[in-house]
Order: structure tokens, then sequence, then C-alpha cells
């Protein structure tokens, strides 16, 4: 797996690394919005604006790609494995 040092603390996952902003909470299956939108886009999946199980199951492989807990959550650490994919891809 691919490891990308992530910061351990809320301040520097909320006010210094450029994902955050996007996403304003966790994002989990049920949810919809714009938010879910976009983490589609950069995840590479449809686009339907609810967070579905194609989007979970993308979520799970990036969790695992890059070493983080295995949740299928869309959280801050996993907001910022996903900024550093988009920006490798």
């Amino acid at each position: 797996p691919v490891t990308v040092p992530l910061p351990e603390d809320e301040f520097a996952v909320t006010y210094l690394l450029p994902a955050r902003p996007y996403f304003q909470r966790s994002l989990k299956r049920g949810l919809s919005g714009d938010d879910v939108t976009a983490a589609q886009k950069a995840l590479g999946v449809p686009t339907t604006g609810n967070y579905d199980q194609r989007t979970r199951e993308a979520v799970l492989k990036l969790q695992e790609r890059y070493g983080i807990r295995s949740d299928g959550v869309l959280g801050n650490r996993t907001m910022v494995a996903l900024y550093a994919h988009s920006l490798s891809g």
C-alpha cells in the first residue's frame, strides 16, 4: 500500500489541508448532497449525489490503499487521502 503522512490533529486537517473545505461533514451511506457528488467525482464513481454502495466500496478501496481503518466513511483522514490521491492521479 501507498502511505501518505496524515496529520493526527484536527487543526491540521481542518485548516492546513485543502481537502477539508470541500466537505463540511463526514460522508457515509444514506447521505446525499453536493458534497457527496463532489466526493463521487473525486473517487471516479457514477455521480448520483447519493452515498450508495458503489461510493462506499470506492471509499473502502481508498482506505485500504492508504492504510486507513476501513469503515466506508469519508471522514477527515480519508478526505485527506482522497485529496492526495486526486493530486497523484
